[in-house]
Formats: structure tokens, C-alpha cells, sequence
């Protein structure tokens, strides 16, 4: 499902940047820590060994092109502006993570629990809240890491399409989570 490494320089770099400012919805101080990982990637790297040896990663050896995608997540998702789930999640453990989401509850957008499909899947749970939501605009949106985990965040339809190409620019792939 990865793509391929695309070379790393200014544009990259404020793709990235303006990828992860519209997942954690333009909030300055997650946006601070994710220009610091772009821009630093090394150091970021060192100083955040632990997160990538969790993921099997090693931070001093890895490319600089992976140390930033991974870097920029895990800031997301120490923020809560993305949560990550395994692909064989239980449903009260994907309800109670989704309703963690930072925009969820801001928003209070979180869909009563009988709403959702209780017996199928991950893909078709966001499916449902897709339906749910697609009135207002919104989506569930899912960023690649290359594993079997989903890695999920709420934006608008419209930012979803941005983010999609802005991804692609960069070698990666970000993309509807009901498509997975």
C-alpha cells in the first residue's frame, strides 16, 4: 500500500506541513511540533527513540522520508487528533477510542453507538459515520503507515481531497477510511 520515496526537499516539506496542519485543524502548538520533526527529523528522531522502536523503526538509520510521516502521526496521535487502531478492533474499543478524537469531542459529533453497524468491521463502522455525517461535510480519513493498523482523523470532504494529493505529492497515501 506504500508508495514510493519522493525526494526530499523544500516542497516536500511544506506539503507535509500543510497535511498535518489541516489533520490536527490548524492548532499552533501541534502545528510547532510537527515543523520541528520536519525540520529536524534526526534530532526528532533521537529525541523520540521510543516511538519507533514500538513500530520496529530504527529512528537513527531509517530514511529521513519515513522518520517524518511517522514522526508527523505520532504527534497526531499524542495530540488526539488521529487515534490508531488495530485492524481486528473490538467495537467498544473502536467507539471509545473514535469518541477520544479531539474534533469528535469539540464538536460532539460522536454518533449514538446503535447508529453503527455493530457486526461487521472497522471500514464498515466508518462507513456508517460517513452516512451519518454527510450532511455537515465531514469524513473519517485514514493515513497510510504501512502496516495493517488504521491510523484515523476527522476532516471535510473537500480537505480529504486536498490532503489525498498533497499525500501523493509526497510518496504516501492518505485516503477515506471506508476505502481501506
Amino acid at each position: 500500500m506504500g508508495k514510493k520515496a519522493a525526494p526530499l526537499n523544500n516542497d516536500n516539506n511544506a506539503a507535509y506541513k500543510e497535511i498535518f496542519t489541516i489533520i490536527a485543524d490548524h492548532d499552533e502548538g501541534v502545528i510547532s511540533e510537527v515543523l520541528y520533526c520536519i525540520d529536524n527529523p534526526r534530532i526528532f528522531s533521537k529525541k523520540n527513540d521510543d516511538l519507533f522502536d514500538e513500530r520496529g523503526i530504527n529512528g537513527q538509520t531509517a530514511s529521513e522520508f519515513k522518520i517524518k510521516w511517522i514522526g508527523c502521526v505520532e504527534i497526531m496521535l499524542r495530540h488526539g487528533c488521529a487515534v490508531e487502531f488495530d485492524h481486528n478492533v473490538s467495537f467498544d474499543d473502536f467507539y471509545e477510542g473514535f469518541g477520544k478524537l479531539k474534533l469528535v469531542e469539540q464538536r460532539g459529533i460522536l454518533p449514538k453507538d446503535d447508529d453503527i453497524y455493530l457486526d461487521y468491521e472497522l471500514t464498515n463502522w466508518v462507513s456508517c459515520i460517513d452516512r451519518i455525517w454527510a450532511k455537515s461535510g465531514l469524513c473519517v480519513g485514514c493515513i497510510d503507515i504501512d502496516s495493517d493498523s488504521y491510523v484515523l482523523f476527522v476532516c471535510t470532504v473537500e480537505q480529504l481531497t486536498k490532503l489525498s494529493k498533497l499525500a501523493e505529492d509526497v510518496g504516501r497515501k492518505i485516503t477515506r477510511a471506508a476505502e481501506v
